[in-house]
């Protein structure tokens, strides 16, 4: 598997529909399929959840409706695709933050 930030550089992510294309079948993924799939890894970024105080997966962020099924982060009200939410936190671009 791949890192999250390494998947939208490379343009594997599809900022329009939230999906990720499997480079080997050329299949559309949701994040969460990417993720089972083993295209994406699911430890390469860590989330911060306010509500709890700590940092939580790229799973768990999807369990909890942080990350919705469009591959949108929920950040202060906000709706941000992947790409916005890396901008939106210079600071991640090391692909360890969002």
């Amino acid at each position: 598997p791949i890192g999250l930030y390494e998947a939208l550089v490379k343009n594997i992510y599809d900022e329009s529909c939230g999906h990720f294309m499997d480079p080997k079948t050329g299949k559309q993924l949701t994040l969460e399929q990417a993720i089972s799939e083993k295209l994406i890894d699911p430890n390469s970024v860590r989330l911060k959840d306010n509500s709890v105080y700590r940092d939580i997966s790229l799973l768990d962020a999807l369990r909890t409706g942080m990350i919705d099924d469009e591959s949108h982060v929920n950040v202060n009200a906000r709706k941000l695709t992947l790409r916005e939410a890396f901008d939106f936190h210079p600071e991640s671009n090391s692909s360890r933050h969002l």
